[in-house]
């Protein structure tokens, strides 16, 4: 009890101090760091260090300036308007024999991660990761429910009187995801989808009518995509190490910004291949595996 007690007392102290740290908000004032080079052991523990930071950049907009602040890494973000009904519910996982054959293999409790309200009730998504995931439309009162698919929905932005979503899961070594779209048609809300991906799609930014950026998770690498929903995507980067810890995408001044574990990724908005750059405070900032 002691020991736990000790182990404890020790993580507050070094989340309060990584907390504490100051730093400009601002990152026009930041520098860029050196990257070791890719398949060397000096960028194999280069990664290591980043992964297992305790700090995680997460970006937003101010006017035309782009602000970072720390976070742990997260999903999607959720609405603040929740339904006044329980929204929890079972989500299965079903295993697939390629035949058309489905078979339930696991059961979950779960609670929405992404619930938007709409003009005839609620879409929520529910991920819970290697365990399965939905998409479900409830009622107003929340007294009818119906599901719409098993997507496991990871970010999602507004474009019209739809939502264009980024879904996938990056497990064990296997990835699988798509680019979705959650409408509503005559028989009501339903989920088509747009692009299937070899990877799990975890960060969407849109730039303008069905054009998006996506950040994917995938096994060995993964990619900063540039999707237009009419075409094939464009890999602007192919060979993206930080895909699974990527939890913001915003644009500024022709500038691609990722806010992910350790780092600030930046690079050009193009439609051709383009390399990157990695931004840091200051170098009291670089990371240090769990600083």
């Amino acid at each position: 009890m002691m020991r736990l007690f000790l182990i404890l007392l020790v993580s507050a102290f070094l989340s309060d101090r990584t907390a504490a740290r100051e730093y400009s908000g601002d990152i026009s004032s930041w520098i860029v760091t050196t990257q070791p080079d890719k398949g060397s052991k000096e960028f194999e523990t280069f990664l290591h260090d980043a992964y297992f930071s305790r700090t995680s950049w997460k970006l937003s907009m101010d006017g035309e300036k782009v602000i970072a602040s720390t976070r742990a890494t997260g999903s999607a973000a959720s609405s603040s308007e929740k339904p006044a009904f329980d929204t929890e519910l079972i989500v299965e996982l079903k295993s697939d024999d390629g035949k058309g054959h489905a078979e339930i293999i696991h059961r979950t409790k779960a609670d929405p991660k992404w619930i938007r309200k709409v003009d005839d009730g609620w879409l929520a998504a529910y991920n819970r990761g290697e365990f399965g995931a939905a998409i479900y439309w409830f009622s107003v009162d929340g007294k009818t429910r119906r599901k719409l698919s098993d997507h496991w929905l990871n970010d999602a932005v507004q474009e019209g009187d739809r939502f264009i979503a980024a879904t996938g899961l990056n497990h064990m070594g296997r990835a699988q995801g798509a680019i979705i779209g959650i409408s509503k048609g005559e028989k009501g809300w339903r989920v088509d989808e747009f692009l299937q991906l070899t990877q799990s799609a975890e960060r969407l930014c849109q730039l303008a009518d069905r054009d998006y950026l996506v950040v994917t998770s995938g096994y060995p690498t993964s990619q900063l995509l540039r999707v237009d929903l009419r075409k094939a995507p464009i890999a602007l980067i192919d060979d993206f190490p930080w895909g699974p810890y990527a939890n913001s995408v915003v644009v500024a001044n022709g500038q691609i910004y990722i806010g992910t574990a350790g780092y600030v990724v930046r690079c050009p908005l193009a439609t051709t291949p383009q390399s990157y750059d990695l931004l840091i405070p200051d170098e009291s900032w670089k990371p240090k595996a769990m600083e």
